[in-house]
């Protein structure tokens, strides 16, 4: 195996892992916003495994539309509708999770699906750039999608923090880890835009970075303060399950 693949090997192990937890905590509970963050962890690591697989053995076709449907298109939408789910009532958020379904189902197809813009194959070890490689239809349901959910994580977490003044240490807590989470997804959604949009080459450092911020603030948001014990909570300053 290249050296260059351990760092989104790494990726996505710690992606599954949190992806795991997330959908334990869901199973216990059956709290809507844990079921949407745990598929969106699981999205992520889907993407970082292409994103391994390629850097391991070269990229290939498949391996591409794969990359670009799990990790760069749907992982952050998902994110965001939990986002959604802890501040808006249950009416609104099951018509938003209607349509996400539709508009994932569709965004997906659409790229994978969507002719090359040109002639050939993927090949290499680089990280293709899709603006070489697909039309304008694919790159904006890829940027608009990241776009949207990035600004809902963001505002959803801001509107958590204003919510919170008053409430207590444990508020704050999760309030902290919650702007913890949000750092991670504006580097994890960061890299894949910009990798859609050009070529760069630390789309792997992006995502392990990203994916691993997201951890540490999901883990620093559920515990007490004070203490070294995770509550059985997930973290939200926005309301208490």
């Amino acid at each position: 195996m290249r050296p260059e693949a351990v760092l989104p090997l790494v990726a996505t192990v710690i992606a599954w892992e949190f992806a795991l937890a997330l959908f334990r905590r869901w199973r216990a509970s059956r709290r809507p916003y844990l079921r949407s963050w745990a598929l969106s962890l699981f999205f992520f690591a889907a993407g970082a495994a292409c994103l391994a697989y390629a850097e391991a053995f070269g990229w290939s076709s498949p391996v591409f539309r794969a990359y670009y449907v799990f990790g760069a298109l749907l992982s952050v939408p998902w994110l965001a509708l939990g986002e959604l789910e802890l501040l808006a009532p249950p009416k609104v958020t099951r018509v938003l999770l209607a349509f996400l379904v539709l508009f994932s189902l569709d965004a997906a197809i659409t790229v994978a699906a969507s002719p090359f813009a040109h002639p050939g194959t993927v090949g290499g070890y680089a990280v293709p750039a899709g603006k070489d490689w697909f039309g304008a239809l694919p790159r904006v349901l890829v940027v608009v999608s990241n776009a949207v959910g990035t600004l809902v994580v963001v505002g959803g977490t801001l509107w958590s923090g204003w919510r919170s003044r008053g409430r207590g240490p444990a508020a704050r807590a999760r309030f902290r880890g919650t702007l913890v989470i949000t750092l991670g997804v504006l580097v994890a959604a960061a890299g894949g835009a910009l990798t859609f949009l050009s070529r760069v080459n630390s789309q792997a450092v992006t995502l392990t970075v990203g994916v691993a911020v997201m951890y540490a603030g999901f883990v620093l948001a559920a515990r007490r303060p004070g203490s070294h014990r995770a509550v059985a909570d997930a973290p939200s300053g926005a309301r208490q399950p």
